[in-house]
């Protein structure tokens, strides 16, 4: 099992303390923050909101200000980041994760997920139905196990949202379950998601920070990951011949003759 927690923190660079405390409070194996507004050398910043035996990851927004994305994840885990995800709609950045805490390194088929955190900006982008379904369709195939977390600024809890609606549909097309019900954000719409594809998510919590911290709330939710064992099925093609073999052949050759002659 693993607990995540996910937050729009909305600047990090006057929160490092209070996201530290955050991640210890809950015992957080993973969080996954979203408009972290940091350049890509603000490392400081980024260190004093990791706590000991915690390491992290950060994609800041490529240029402008604001945006950025950062996971935070207990040092049991081995991650490898995977590029190459550039979207006009969205920002995301993407983390295939090892549970070496539950695996032997000699094993041969550790148990691994993808776990890719979005941030997609307010406002009308005709790009994001279809770069997200993309993105979605891609990485579903690449992983057998996906959980996709963030702040995607869409009013799920509105059927008449007509952006809401396409979204859910994609979601439903390619298999993916959205487990978030209940306001994310001050104004009562559900706007931070979790997305999964083969994993089990339960225990989901939303927790509402002081109003100093974010307009978001704190979503928290626990991951049940089975190792996923692929049997198949062998067939060996063979003939067996034993001390009669011989003669039933001989036997069946004759009756054969016996009635074409016939």
């Amino acid at each position: 099992m693993i607990k995540l927690g996910l937050l729009n923190i909305r600047s990090l660079s006057t929160k490092a303390l209070f996201v530290n405390n955050m991640i210890t409070d809950h015992n957080l194996d993973v969080l996954g923050l979203t408009e972290t507004w940091l350049k890509p050398d603000d490392y400081i910043i980024i260190n004093e909101s990791t706590p000991q035996d915690y390491c992290y990851k950060h994609e800041p927004r490529p240029k402008g200000k604001g945006g950025g994305v950062a996971s935070i994840y207990i040092n049991v885990f081995r991650i490898s980041q995977r590029a190459g995800f550039k979207y006009n709609s969205f920002e995301v950045m993407v983390l295939h994760i090892t549970l070496s805490r539950e695996t032997n390194v000699n094993d041969k088929s550790p148990v691994m997920f993808a776990l890719a955190t979005v941030y997609r900006p307010p406002g009308h982008h005709t790009d994001f139905i279809k770069e997200f379904a993309d993105f979605t369709s891609e990485l579903v195939l690449a992983a057998d196990k996906v959980l996709i977390v963030g702040d995607f600024n869409i009013h799920v809890d509105n059927e008449k949202d007509a952006l809401g609606s396409a979204f859910i549909d994609i979601l439903n097309s390619i298999g993916v379950r959205q487990h978030i019900s209940g306001p994310t954000h001050c104004r009562n719409h559900t706007l931070d998601l979790i997305l999964s594809h083969g994993i089990d998510v339960d225990g989901v919590e939303i927790i509402q920070p002081s109003d100093d911290i974010s307009d978001h709330y704190l979503v928290l939710c626990k991951l049940h990951i089975a190792k996923t064992v692929n049997s198949t099925s062998c067939y060996k093609y063979g003939r067996t011949i034993t001390s009669t073999t011989k003669d039933c052949f001989h036997f069946k050759y004759s009756c054969s003759f016996m009635l074409k002659e016939g």
